[in-house]
């Protein structure tokens, strides 16, 4: 009875073992695929996610003396797009004797106050966090930037003698960036009383939310026919992928160049190590190895060439996808975990299929190499 276990050649595995520079090289070259893969799906997905700290709502009127929407124009929104929530916000320029300093360049001279229940009420509108409460006397700065430093400390006094202590900071901002950076979360009692102060300088907005709105553009082409000034997270998107198609282009493109290299290394290396050692295939013919055994002899085989390859790219392109990440990405742009994972989620579902073709085509290709070599032992 013929024992029918797979065998491993000795000298093919050696053969592949002195190719150690080789497969070490292959394996840094498919990194190097896995890595531009990744930025890619990186630089596709990201930038969405950041306009979603700097424009969170779907669409945003710009900032002005006046309510921009008639009750009767809100309601043919609500009834041309029954998922939006259309929420009116009122937000208060108080004039400051500080100058307040957002960043190195951005200084101000006044503060922006919105009442807590108005930011909650845009955060629920937008799936962000709500603030739990805000002291008597004190504001919570929105932090545009990206910094996890949510300690302010700092004391302002408005020109009619109201102190507001700065204490904290959020990156949870529910207002657009281009509308105001200055944006402070105040209690609804101290809100209501700079209202009555500073009555001259009250502003008006109306954010538009809703589940999976960001990316429609009838929203949008909507307010045009309305003739009103706004800010949109679906044209700022459309703009980002159209401004940076020309990067994905060529990325993608040095992608495809990478992989299709590597396949055809690899699928040429499998048979130049199989060519010297096809009269061992006919050995194990002769001992009784049917044309099943041989099969997965070979896919053994050259598994020694493909795996520690792919094992390789994989670790090296994950760990430089990672890298790339901190380059790319800021700190407090949330889900940046998922875009991670999920972009090397992505890589995993192109390369994997790619690799067991190469893997695959190399295998029926060295096999076909052996029945040639053997005759027709194994038809």
């Amino acid at each position: 009875m013929v024992q029918k276990n797979n065998v491993v050649l000795p000298r093919m595995q050696h053969r592949i073992r002195n190719k150690s520079q080789l497969i070490t090289v292959i394996g840094l070259l498919f990194s190097l695929s896995v890595v531009t893969l990744g930025i890619t799906a990186i630089t596709l997905s990201y930038p969405k996610e950041a306009m979603k700290r700097v424009m969170p709502a779907t669409l945003e009127t710009i900032l002005a003396k006046k309510k921009a929407l008639s009750p009767s124009q809100t309601e043919s929104i609500k009834k041309h797009f029954p998922a939006a929530t259309v929420t009116d916000v009122e937000i208060v320029r108080v004039p400051i004797k500080e100058q307040l300093a957002i960043t190195n360049k951005l200084i101000y001279q006044h503060l922006d106050a919105i009442s807590l229940t108005e930011y909650n009420s845009l955060a629920i509108a937008e799936g962000k966090t709500k603030l739990k409460q805000v002291p008597v006397g004190q504001g919570v700065l929105v932090n545009y930037y990206a910094s996890l430093n949510h300690r302010v400390d700092k004391r302002v006094n408005s020109t009619k003698g109201d102190q507001i202590y700065l204490k904290n900071s959020t990156n949870n901002n529910v207002i657009a960036f281009g509308n105001s950076v200055a944006i402070v979360v105040l209690n609804d009692g101290l809100f209501t009383n700079l209202q009555k102060k500073y009555a001259d300088s009250n502003f008006y907005l109306t954010s538009i939310n809703g589940k999976n709105m960001r990316d429609n553009m009838a929203i949008p082409k909507y307010f045009d026919h309305l003739q009103l000034k706004y800010l949109s997270s679906a044209k700022r998107n459309k703009e980002i992928v159209t401004a940076n198609s020309p990067t994905f282009l060529l990325i993608s493109i040095a992608t495809v160049l990478f992989f299709i290299s590597i396949s055809t290394i690899l699928y040429f290396t499998a048979k130049l190590e199989v060519a010297p050692v096809l009269s061992e295939y006919q050995t194990l013919i002769q001992l009784g190895y049917g044309k099943r055994e041989i099969i997965k002899v070979v896919m053994l085989e050259i598994s020694w060439l493909f795996v520690p390859t792919l094992v390789l790219g994989l670790i090296s392109g994950f760990l430089g996808i990672y890298g790339a990440s901190y380059m790319i990405m800021d700190t407090v742009t949330k889900s940046n975990w998922q875009i991670i994972f999920g972009t090397m989620r992505f890589v995993l579902y192109v390369t994997i299929p790619v690799y067991l073709c190469v893997y695959l085509l190399a295998c029926r290709s060295v096999f076909g190499d052996i029945r040639r070599f053997v005759g027709k032992v194994l038809i």
